[in-house]
């Protein structure tokens, strides 16, 4: 188990965010309000990756990256509120999300992009979610203790921080959409294999599970393909 990644003491920023200015600036419905108050405990700004806190260039698609401690009250958070906060805040967000123990949690970032047709707009893609880390108070002397990759302007950065939550390896000369769109598409064919193995479980006609079976194989092989 991994422990928490270092920032630097210079980039700290440390200023609590109020719900009720989440709720403003991403048009939040009631249904979601719900959620931020069954879910969400306090959101802390707690640090600003920038060219004057790293000593990078910044770059036109990247000027800062912020992250976005979040304290849960349960243990689990609805990528709907990541997302609200996402459209909140004009910046790329790393999201550092703590159980309500304190003592575990895990880093959540979408890849987040301005919009082609309109610069002032953000979207935001499928969100990725590291593994589960113990608090500094519960490191073990196993604990790998990461700090910031280095890059030679916070494009890059974005990039390689966005990679370390990647579930699969990052292909050689792979943009970091590419990778996540190609995740995304491992995703689908998951869901349909299960559905395909439901369906052979099923049948009882044993020309239909055949084709069935030769259905499923032809999935594995697409899967295959794309992990490799």
């Amino acid at each position: 188990m991994n422990s928490p990644w270092i920032f630097p003491d210079k980039a700290k920023f440390g200023r609590v965010v109020p719900k009720n200015k989440i709720y403003e600036h991403s048009a939040a419905s009631a249904g979601l309000k719900s959620l931020f108050v069954q879910q969400v405990d306090q959101i802390l700004w707690a640090y600003k990756l920038s060219p004057n806190t790293l000593n990078i260039p910044h770059t036109s698609e990247i000027s800062e990256i912020q992250v976005i401690s979040v304290k849960l009250k349960g243990d689990e958070v609805d990528n709907s509120v990541l997302k609200a906060i996402d459209l909140a805040i004009p910046f790329p967000i790393l999201f550092e999300v703590w159980g309500a123990s304190g003592e575990q949690g895990h880093y959540a970032a979408c890849y987040k992009r301005k919009a082609e047709n309109d610069q002032s707009k953000w979207v935001c893609s499928h969100y990725l979610h590291s593994e589960i880390f113990n608090s500094g108070e519960a490191l073990t002397v196993n604990s790998e203790v990461l700090g910031l990759p280095t890059a030679i302007d916070m494009e890059e950065l974005y990039q390689k921080l966005l990679a370390r939550l990647l579930p699969i390896p990052k292909r050689t000369a792979e943009s970091i959409e590419e990778a996540i769109q190609r995740l995304e598409a491992i995703q689908a064919l998951e869901k349909q294999i299960a559905q395909y193995r439901k369906k052979v479980h099923a049948e009882k006609q044993f020309n239909r599970k055949v084709e069935l079976n030769k259905q499923l194989k032809n999935l594995k092989c697409e899967i295959e393909k794309l992990l490799a």
